[in-house]
């Protein structure tokens, strides 16, 4: 894993500091400026027993799935997302891994490699310690640290489905981190499917096979877009749907800024030394 913290990169982003921050004490908002930003990591999923269907439309039960996977995993409801591509700038600050990195993230090991366009081996880990930074940040319904302001509009990668038909759905994410032209870029891919009953037979090696192909494709579109990828980190969430449920699996990664109140005593700079233990 990179040295923790970035010395450069925290000068760099320290004398724009007023531009990551939220214009709320205790509410993140959707971000304020085009290229000063956080972004932080969620997969998540929910199901509903169907309450709303009938003949004609089941998007009711559907809306109400999509609402309860927004809140399963941290607090990420109560917004108006705007739908963004997926990239984040050079100046764009990864939430858990830029700033409060947990120290998890300092033990562990790829979960595999894979050779980029250059043939080089690229090592791919979990982004599980990532999404705990964010529900870290955010909290949730229960229990609210810093969620985002209710209404806000907020730009947000994310993909999702929702299904009414027995079976198991999934949503994953996958983040490259590189340099293109001597600055840090972050490549970001988003994938939804289903399982076959094939797949569902077979849930481990079906998950291995899914973040294989989804850290091959962050891979490619790197190299398309000029990014050379350092690693790539991977999340997926999967539920199986029963007769009479709608289920709903989602990948989202708000662009934000961020609560004044989750700024520590020392200021913005802090939270590039800060670990989250220390942080929360």
């Amino acid at each position: 894993m990179s040295t923790y913290p970035n010395e450069e990169q925290m000068k760099s982003a320290a004398g724009d500091g007023e531009r990551y921050v939220s214009t709320h004490q205790h509410l993140c908002q959707g971000a304020r400026d085009n290229d000063r930003y956080f972004i932080a990591v969620n997969v998540a999923s929910a199901k509903t027993v169907r309450r709303f269907s009938h003949a004609g439309s089941d998007l009711l039960d559907r809306i109400n799935a999509f609402d309860l996977a927004e809140v399963s995993r941290m607090n990420l409801g109560r917004i108006n997302m705007i739908g963004v591509s997926s990239f984040c700038g050079p100046h764009g600050l990864l939430w858990g891994y830029d700033v409060v990195r947990p120290t998890s993230l300092d033990a562990v090991s790829p979960l595999f490699t894979l050779p980029d366009m250059a043939e080089s081996e690229v090592p791919v880990y979990n982004a599980e310690p990532l999404i705990e930074a964010a529900a870290g940040l955010f909290g949730t319904i229960e229990d609210r640290r810093f969620p985002l302001s209710p209404g806000t509009l907020c730009p947000v990668a994310a993909k999702y489905i929702t299904s009414a038909e027995p079976g198991t759905i999934y949503a994953a994410c996958g983040l490259g981190i590189g340099t293109s032209e001597g600055s840090r870029m972050t490549v970001l891919m988003e994938d939804t499917g289903t399982f076959t009953p094939d797949m569902a037979a077979e849930p481990l090696g079906t998950k291995n096979q899914i973040l294989r192909a989804l850290a091959g494709s962050v891979l490619a579109v790197a190299s398309t877009q000029g990014v050379e990828c350092k690693k790539v980190f991977v999340a997926l969430t999967s539920i199986e749907v029963g007769e009479g449920e709608v289920g709903c699996c989602l990948s989202m990664i708000p662009y934000f800024a961020l609560a004044r109140d989750a700024l520590p005593p020392g200021g913005f700079p802090e939270l590039f030394r800060l670990r989250l233990e220390a942080w929360l």
